[in-house]
C-alpha cells in the first residue's frame, strides 16, 4: 500500500485514478495495472505532492525511474517512451481508463527529458498529457501542466518547435477554454490554428477540422460554414468510430444548442442514426446494468474503438431527445439510454460542455421533473455539466496560446 501522502492529498489521488470499470474502484499502477503500487513522484522531490506530480507505480518501476534519470540507459522497456504511448492507448480507448493514460503520457514525459530529447517532442508529450486529463478533468492538475509542462519551457527555451504540435497545442486549448465556459476565446484561438501547419495523419487533420467547427459554431451555430467543415471532417476518415462520433457529438450539441424544435428533431435524427449503426447490436441493458451483446467479451471493455465520453454523449443526447420528442415506446427507449449515458459517463469520469451556443438549463427546463425517468435525467445533467474554469486557468490557456502563437 502507499505511504508517504497528506492524506487529503492521497484521497484525492485515489479517487483520481481509481478503475472506474468496477465497482470498488481501486487504484492500480498506470503501467503494469497491478494492486501493489506506490506514489511514485514524477519530479522525485518526495515532498512535491502536486496532483500533477504523482501517479501510482509499482515499487520496482519507481526505482527505475530514479536510476534512469541519471543514466537513461537503465531505462525498462516497459517505461519508453514508445511503450508508454501504447499502454496509455490501450488504457483509454480498450478501457475507458483516461486517469491511467494520462499517468502513463507523465511518465513518458519525464523520460522524454531524460534521454534529452528535442524540445518539439517534449512540448508534444505534454500535449498529450493535457489531452487525456481534459477527459478526466481535474482542475488543479490541468492549471498545474499548463505551468510546468507548457508555460515554464516556452519562456526559458528558444528551440525550434514542429508546426504540427504547435497547431495541436493550439487546438488543445481550444478545446479547454470551450470546457471552461470561454468559448469566444476558443473561437478567437480558432483562427490562428487554422493558419498553422496541417497534420499530415488524416485521423489527426480530420480532428482538427472538427475542433475549428466546434469552436466556431459555438459562437455562431450550425452555419454553413460550420457544417460544411464538419462534412468535410467526417468524409476524411469516415471508416474511424472515434472520428465519426466526434463529428456527430458536435452536430447534436450544436443543432441542441439552438433548443429549436428543427434542431432538436436533426439532434434526434443524428442520434439515432449513430446509436443504431454503431451501438445498438453490440451491448444490451437489463435491469439497470450494461452487457455486451456477444459473450465473447466480458465488459467493462468498450463495444467501440472510440472515447467512453464520446460513446456517453451520444447517449445522453439520444435520452434528452427521447424525452422532448416521446416518440413510439419512448420510455423503455429512454431508460436504456439513461443507463447507457450514466455507465459510460461514470466509466469516463468527465464533464459535458455546451450544448452549441446555448445552455444545459434550457435544455432541462423542457424536460418534466415529475416524470422519474425525465427526473434521472436532469439529475444525471446537471451533475455533468463542467463548472466554469477559474480565470486563473483561463488566463494561464491563453498566455500559453499566445507564446504559442509568437511561434507561427
Amino acid at each position: 500500500m502507499a505511504e508517504g501522502l497528506p492524506i487529503g492529498v492521497e484521497r484525492e489521488l485515489r479517487f483520481h485514478f481509481r478503475d472506474t470499470r468496477y465497482t470498488s474502484g481501486k487504484p492500480t499502477c498506470v503501467v503494469t495495472s497491478r494492486s501493489d503500487y506506490t506514489w511514485h513522484h514524477l519530479n522525485h522531490d518526495h515532498n512535491d505532492h502536486r496532483l500533477s506530480n504523482v501517479v501510482p507505480l509499482i515499487q520496482r518501476l519507481n526505482k527505475n525511474l530514479f536510476d534512469a534519470m541519471n543514466d537513461p540507459g537503465h531505462l525498462k522497456p516497459l517505461l519508453e517512451c514508445d511503450a508508454l504511448r501504447d499502454e496509455a492507448r490501450s488504457a483509454f480507448w480498450q478501457h475507458g481508463q483516461a486517469a491511467r493514460a494520462f499517468g502513463c503520457i507523465r511518465i513518458a514525459y519525464y523520460v522524454a527529458l531524460y534521454k534529452e530529447m528535442p524540445f518539439s517532442d517534449r512540448m508534444d508529450w505534454a500535449r498529450q498529457a493535457l489531452y487525456y486529463a481534459r477527459h478526466k478533468p481535474n482542475y488543479s492538475i490541468l492549471e498545474e501542466l499548463l505551468a510546468e509542462t507548457i508555460l515554464m519551457p516556452l519562456g526559458h527555451h528558444e528551440d525550434a518547435i514542429s508546426p504540427e504540435v504547435v497547431r495541436s497545442l493550439l487546438q488543445e486549448f481550444e478545446a479547454l477554454l470551450t470546457l471552461g465556459g470561454d468559448t469566444k476565446g476558443a473561437a478567437s484561438l480558432s483562427e490562428y490554428s487554422r493558419n498553422a501547419a496541417a497534420p499530415k495523419d488524416e485521423i489527426a487533420y480530420a480532428g482538427a477540422l472538427r475542433r475549428t467547427a466546434h469552436s466556431l459554431g459555438t459562437n455562431i451555430g450550425p452555419s454553413k460554414e460550420v457544417l460544411d467543415l464538419l462534412k468535410e471532417s467526417a468524409s476524411i476518415a469516415p471508416k474511424d468510430v472515434n472520428q465519426s462520433l466526434n463529428v456527430a457529438s458536435s452536430m447534436d450539441s450544436l443543432y441542441m444548442g439552438e433548443d429549436t424544435d428543427w434542431g432538436h428533431q436533426k439532434a434526434l435524427e443524428i442520434a439515432s442514426e449513430q446509436y443504431e449503426s454503431l451501438l445498438a447490436s453490440k451491448i444490451d441493458v437489463h435491469h439497470d446494468l450494461i452487457w455486451p451483446s456477444s459473450r465473447e467479451s466480458d465488459l467493462p471493455i468498450l463495444p467501440l474503438r472510440a472515447s467512453p465520453s464520446n460513446i456517453a454523449h451520444l447517449c445522453l443526447v439520444r435520452a434528452v431527445e427521447l424525452a422532448i420528442h416521446k416518440p413510439l415506446r419512448w420510455e423503455d427507449s429512454l431508460l436504456q439510454a439513461i443507463c447507457l449515458a450514466e455507465y459510460y459517463w461514470d466509466l469516463a469520469g468527465a464533464k459535458i460542455d455546451g450544448p452549441g451556443r446555448g445552455t444545459w438549463k434550457r435544455i432541462t427546463d423542457r424536460l418534466d421533473s415529475n416524470h422519474p425517468l425525465q427526473w434521472r435525467l436532469i439529475y444525471l445533467i446537471t451533475k455533468l455539466v463542467a463548472p466554469p474554469f477559474s480565470s486563473t486557468l483561463t488566463e494561464s490557456i491563453h498566455q500559453a496560446a499566445k507564446r504559442l502563437v509568437a511561434r507561427l
